[in-house]
């Protein structure tokens, strides 16, 4: 007879009773009967198909239920209401879901083209670990990363992905000056990474005083974790980038996260207003700028056939990050005292007897004029601070550069605003 439902095989006879006649017919149909079970069985050596389906108990993460003879603890068993798990070494490291999805535990790699094109959300597939794809990606499921994604194939994006590293690079904060004071706070989010870990910046921010500090000095600004507390440093020494997070840390040191730079002012205090912009913010840079203007009117040095710097008072002086660019405008206003009058005027940087960018002016008749030049510095020194001013070259006859706002009689009721030098960048 047939193995029952759960599989158990009866012989078709009834037991032989000692004493009694054993019929020929009784033992062929029991030896028939075994031989169709066991036709029916499947064969270890491979030889014989499967025709129903195979089922398997349902075992456990640490004995699986479909398993191998030298290594029992790899295999697949029963999770959970239409949910199959894959366990290596009685550790679960993939699990097939009841709504279609797959989630991969454990690092997995790709070494070939691979395609997910189930566009139907929550049909995706999910790596809570690293992801590496080697081939050709197509995604037009949702692809859910927890861990890190590499990708150096092509790869196709058409549906949801989702890439939220198990340790996100945060970068949420920015640097200022406040009350004399540095102060690192939170800025479109809440944390700041520190060698690897994001850390919670505290809602008061983190406050770094320039006690201690040296005069005219440069300062790289970081942060790190002393006992639990978030800490800000001032460092002469110089940052390198993290090839893998991208985060730039102090050379030598990944406990510290750069977050800005200063420079100190004569008086070795923190600066950071028009002419003495001495702050920078690493992450998160906004645009700054800084005017300088000469308070009261300047006479041009006669007859002068060097170079030479207009006045001191006019130098607007800042620090930037090496690449940035930083946006120089010179805003001249003056008026010549007779004809004949010749000016060279322009935009002198960290020197006052060179140009970066001048104009000449000719005129024959006593009268005020305006003048604008304009000028983009590129790939300045990043640790050291410097300067804008006006440099000019003059003949004989005198010019009158003016600052503030002047009544010039006869030759106009009144005029703008004094010369200027503006600076406009990021950071």
């Amino acid at each position: 007879m047939p193995r029952n439902s759960s599989g158990i095989y009866t012989l078709p006879q009834s037991p032989f009773v000692a004493g009694t006649a054993i019929l020929s017919s009784a033992v062929n149909s029991n030896f028939s009967d075994i031989a169709s079970a066991l036709t029916g069985s499947l064969a270890t050596d491979g030889s014989a198909t499967m025709t129903g389906p195979i089922k398997a108990t349902d075992g456990a993460v640490g004995a699986p239920g479909i398993t191998f003879s030298s290594a029992t603890t790899c295999g697949f068993y029963y999770v959970g209401v239409n949910q199959i798990g894959y366990s290596a070494a009685g550790v679960l490291s993939l699990t097939f879901n009841a709504n279609g999805t797959i989630t991969f535990l454990k690092a997995v790699t790709f070494s070939a083209s691979v395609s997910f094109t189930d566009a139907t959300f929550p049909s995706a597939v999910t790596f809570s670990a690293t992801a590496t794809f080697n081939g050709k990606v197509v995604v037009a499921s949702a692809l859910n990363v927890s861990g890190t994604a590499t990708f150096s194939g092509t790869t196709t994006f058409s549906g949801d992905v989702i890439l939220s590293s198990g340790t996100p690079i945060a970068t949420a904060c920015r640097l200022a000056l406040s009350g004399g004071n540095l102060v690192l706070s939170r800025y479109n989010g809440t944390s700041i990474n520190i060698d690897g870990t994001n850390q919670s910046i505290p809602g008061a921010g983190v406050s770094l005083s320039a006690s201690g500090v040296s005069a005219s000095t440069f300062y790289y600004i970081y942060v790190y974790m002393n006992s639990g507390t978030m800490t800000l440093e001032y460092s002469t020494t110089a940052y390198t980038v993290n090839s893998t997070t991208g985060i730039p840390q102090k050379s030598g040191d990944s406990t510290r996260t750069l977050v800005g730079a200063a420079y100190t002012t004569a008086g070795s205090a923190w600066a950071d207003a028009d002419g003495t912009r001495y702050v920078l913010s690493y992450f998160n840079r906004r645009r700054r700028s800084s005017t300088t203007t000469f308070s009261a009117n300047v006479n041009s040095q006669s007859s002068s056939t060097t170079v030479v710097e207009v006045n001191s008072s006019i130098r607007n002086g800042f620090i930037s990050w090496s690449d940035e660019i930083v946006d120089i405008t010179m805003d001249g206003s003056f008026f010549y005292v007779a004809g004949g009058s010749i000016l060279v005027l322009g935009i002198g940087i960290d020197a006052t007897n060179s140009f970066v960018k001048n104009s000449l002016i000719y005129s024959n008749a006593a009268l005020y004029a305006l003048e604008t030049l304009r000028y983009e510095a590129s790939g300045l020194t990043e640790n050291s601070a410097h300067y804008a001013t006006i440099n000019h070259l003059s003949n004989s006859i005198s010019t009158t550069i003016y600052g503030g706002a002047t009544t010039l009689g006869a030759v106009s009721p009144t005029r703008g605003p004094g010369s200027s030098i503006v600076l406009t960048y990021m950071g």
